[in-house]
């Protein structure tokens, strides 16, 4: 669980929580290009579709333009560089209690 009885008798109902049970630790991943949610199937399968009828060549030709693209926006709201910002959750990290370890 993710609370023991020394945490106090307010968290007593949270000590049989798993914590992220089918979690994968994906969120931990250092991945070297922007990783997006899509939520409904359907939103892959529009974007599959519009690349194979704009992006795929037909008869041995090059394709025609205007090929299919897409822009992707993922708004960050941060005050300082990702350098700093990286360091400053590194300390963090430390400094956190690891979930996936069970103390009770």
């Amino acid at each position: 669980g993710l609370y023991t009885s020394d945490h106090g008798p307010q968290y007593s109902h949270c000590n049989g929580t798993l914590w992220n049970p089918l979690g994968s630790g994906m969120s931990y991943e250092d991945f070297h290009f922007p990783v997006f949610l899509l939520k409904d199937e359907n939103e892959t399968e529009v974007i599959k579709q519009c690349y194979r009828e704009h992006n795929i060549p037909g008869n041995d030709s090059a394709p025609n333009y205007p090929l299919c693209a897409m822009q992707l926006i993922s708004p960050m709201h941060a005050v300082t560089s990702t350098v700093t910002c990286m360091r400053r959750n590194s300390i963090q990290m430390s400094f956190s209690i690891n979930p996936g370890e069970c103390s009770g």
